[in-house]
């Protein structure tokens, strides 16, 4: 007995039709990590660049950084309020300068991040912050400025870690 077989069957039409939708679905999941991957090695990249800039703008204030009770050693984040005025006679150009400074850094990070918190303080252990979602900042005198920032990447919640040590 002899068959001849002219075209295909339905299930091998559906056999090819899942096939091509398993790799097809594949395919899409692979360009959205990738998608995803790159907007956040973008945002790392923007990140260090403006924290780059914070800290060679330091530079231009070096009384201020010096000061014990310097303004730039604060908090920024979305909330807080910087008022730029000094009431005190003494060093006041450079006070105001840390405040100005403060607000600047405030606006782009606003611009940037929808979420986020960065800390300016003297802390010999930089990269504990990361995995304990706190400061740690140790304050001493002979400790080096750091600037550590926490945000946010959308569509995630996912809370990310970036530390820069000030070059004196």
């Amino acid at each position: 007995m002899c068959f001849h077989q002219h075209g295909q069957s339905y299930i091998e039409l559906a056999v090819a039709l899942l096939l091509m939708s398993i790799s097809l679905t594949g395919m899409v999941v692979a360009v959205l990590s990738v998608q995803q991957l790159s907007r956040y090695a973008i945002e790392r990249y923007d990140l260090a660049l403006l924290l780059s800039n914070i800290s060679n703008e330091l530079h231009l204030n070096k009384a201020e950084v010096a000061r014990d009770q310097s303004h730039y050693l604060t908090t920024i984040d979305k909330a807080k309020v910087i008022s730029i005025s000094c009431a005190a006679k003494k060093d006041c150009p450079q006070r105001l300068q840390a405040l100005r400074d403060l607000k600047q850094w405030q606006r782009k990070l606003n611009k940037s991040f929808f979420a986020y918190s960065m800390v300016m303080c003297r802390d010999s252990t930089i990269y504990d912050g990361e995995i304990e979602k706190s400061d740690g900042c140790d304050n001493k005198k002979s400790s080096p400025l750091v600037i550590k920032l926490w945000w946010q990447s959308l569509p995630t919640d996912v809370t990310h870690f970036y530390v820069l040590e000030h070059a004196v």
